[in-house]
């Protein structure tokens, strides 16, 4: 459970520091929001499993928090559309990266070209 939560505040705070230095958080914060609320159900299925019959009890802190828990992934921006924002972050930029490759081969394809040699003729020309 230490390691989620120490997961969550790192990245909690390197992305309050990159908003904070004026950087864009597109990807970074839907990212934040998505780990912690699935590390959060995690941890807080853990400690029911460790306290036993005891912890999915009503009365019980523990429960209390598995059910928070549980509501936070459903309420507070959703798993799924974390997933759809981080996914459509990642597809501008994969397509950013092609759009710049296609651009430099086109580039490098044409300084390659020997403009000295005249372009070949049509088959009918070469009787």
């Amino acid at each position: 459970m230490a390691p989620e939560v120490s997961v969550m505040e790192g990245a909690t705070y390197q992305t309050a520091w990159m908003y904070d230095q004026g950087l864009q958080i597109t990807r970074e914060s839907p990212i934040c929001k998505l780990y912690a609320s699935e590390a959060l159900c995690r941890i807080a299925d853990n400690a029911v499993q460790i306290h036993g019959g005891i912890g999915y009890m009503g009365e019980h802190p523990v429960e209390r928090f598995y059910r928070d828990a549980r509501i936070s992934r459903i309420c507070e921006g959703m798993s799924d559309i974390q997933r759809l924002v981080i996914a459509e972050d990642l597809l501008k930029q994969a397509n950013q990266e092609i759009h710049y490759v296609i651009v430099s081969l086109n580039h490098c394809h044409n300084d390659r070209v020997d403009r000295s040699v005249p372009a070949r003729q049509g088959i009918s020309e070469h009787k």
